[in-house]
């Protein structure tokens, strides 16, 4: 087991540093118990049944070894087993000051709590059934997530609409295992039939064709939660750190008139319509015999294959050369939006030569010494931000996880062996080894198949007090 159950946690669930609130939340067996001793009610505002539940009651808290007063506040009593952490669990809203949530923590545990670690009121949310492994997960992002999207991403899954996908899909999947585990075990009684002649091989076909709809998904899903990947890249010296500083309108870059002053790509963060943006900046691609500028180079690559936009910058102040084509050799398979830069300089170049040499027109403009055309610039951002907006808006559910897109790979590939097996007459036993072996799949998504690492991997990633 992650955690122990069976005693009473306390954390401080607000951020670090100082507000106008902090709360401090108990949650387990003696939760009761131990708030009592903790809080004095103010006269009138506790009914003659003791603590309500669910209603804020105004007292002092108190550190009952010599009654001496901590803080005024509000206790919130929930009792198991309708609460986040499905036990008895309080919380105490107190002025946000560090040294009196520190003082009420050390109370509680002086009484017996014990300090929570991270992910603990969640996990046994989990373990009590109050959400699935997926929510628990949707939780952490909601709580973790910097621009809007992302946030209303993660509600959507913490609301369910994943976990209702996959439980409808997994009793067409039950029902499926149940009728060739009573083929395997009736088999030989010649009068029974367990399904229509290519029923079997239908329902095979929607299961997979599903998972593949949703699998198709993630791309943009990813975007969501992690951010749209936008990698800069370029020949050395066409100013990629140049546009990778005006976008960020910092000098977050080194920018020096040295080909390869970057050696190493640079990432920033930014917000852009509501959705965060992952921009990079890269070292430049040429053939090179010097060991760190090729190290460098292997990056970029690297960065490229993991990008959602690439952003070609070339230098219109020198002729088009094979420095360029090197950088064209790698972007020729991928979708990528060039801009000729240094338009203060005189050009080497018109449009058409560039739409000539690799058969692709020219996106813009620019030039980051005077800020021409870095508007249209983020415009191509924009338009990618907005593909990523609308896919969300489109689908019912989208797979934003990277474990989750793992487990619909291998329930996939599971009923894609069975569909195999199908085909070539199989004995219903390999049939549906492969059945259970895509259940268990769909399982580890919402945490019904319990693997003791994957829920130590999740949790841990929590902060203390939630």
């Amino acid at each position: 087991m992650l955690y122990p159950l069976d005693d009473t946690i306390v954390a401080v669930s607000t951020p670090p540093g100082r507000g106008a609130i902090g709360i401090v939340r108990l949650s387990g067996r003696r939760t009761v118990e131990v708030a009592s001793r903790v809080f004095r009610p103010h006269a009138g505002s506790l009914p003659a049944a003791g603590i309500p539940v669910r209603r804020m009651v105004l007292g002092v808290f108190v550190d009952p070894a010599g009654d001496e007063p901590i803080d005024t506040g509000f206790l919130i009593l929930f009792r198991g087993p309708r609460s986040f952490t499905g036990e008895d669990l309080a919380e105490f809203h107190l002025h946000g000051s560090p040294p009196v949530l520190r003082a009420v923590v050390d109370v509680l545990t002086r009484l017996g709590a014990r300090l929570a670690q991270p992910g603990e009121f969640t996990y046994r949310a989990f373990v009590h059934g109050k959400i699935d492994l997926a929510q628990a997960e949707a939780l952490n992002d909601l709580i973790q997530a910097d621009a809007l999207w992302q946030a209303r991403s993660a509600l959507h899954h913490l609301q369910g609409y994943l976990s209702r996908t996959l439980r409808a899909w997994k009793e067409d999947l039950i029902e499926l295992i149940a009728r060739y585990e009573a083929a395997v075990d009736f088999g030989e009684a010649e009068d029974m039939q367990f399904f229509e002649p290519g029923e079997a091989e239908r329902r095979l076909d929607s299961l997979v064709g599903r998972i593949a709809d949703l699998l198709a998904t993630y791309r943009q899903g990813r975007a969501l939660r992690e951010g749209l990947r936008v990698v800069i890249v370029g020949k050395p010296n066409a100013g990629k750190s140049s546009l990778f500083n005006a976008l960020l309108r910092e000098p977050r870059a080194i920018v020096t008139p040295l080909p390869g002053t970057t050696r190493d790509f640079i990432k920033e963060r930014l917000i852009v319509d509501g959705l965060a943006v992952e921009l990079v900046d890269t070292a430049g691609v040429r053939p090179t015999p010097e060991v760190v500028e090729r190290l460098g180079i292997e990056r970029t690559l690297q960065q490229i294959a993991e990008a959602d936009l690439v952003l070609w910058v070339l230098d219109g102040s020198v002729p088009l050369d094979a420095e360029d084509d090197a950088v064209y050799a790698v972007l020729r398979d991928r979708t990528f939006q060039a801009f000729r830069n240094k338009m203060d300089l005189p050009s080497a170049w018109p449009p058409e030569a560039f739409t000539a040499r690799y058969g692709t027109p020219l996106r813009g403009a620019l030039s980051c010494e005077t800020g021409t055309g870095i508007a249209d610039v983020m415009d191509a951002i924009r338009a990618a931000v907005r593909d990523v907006q609308q896919s969300w808006r489109d689908h019912a559910v989208v797979v934003t996880n990277a474990r989750h897109e793992a487990c619909l790979r291998q329930a996939r590939k599971a009923l894609q062996r069975a569909q195999y097996s199908l085909q070539t007459q199989a004995p219903e036993p390999i049939v549906l080894e492969d059945l259970r072996s895509a259940l268990r799949a769909l399982d580890a998504i919402t945490g019904e198949t319990d693997v003791e690492d994957i829920l130590d991997r999740i949790f841990t990633q929590f902060c203390i007090g939630k």
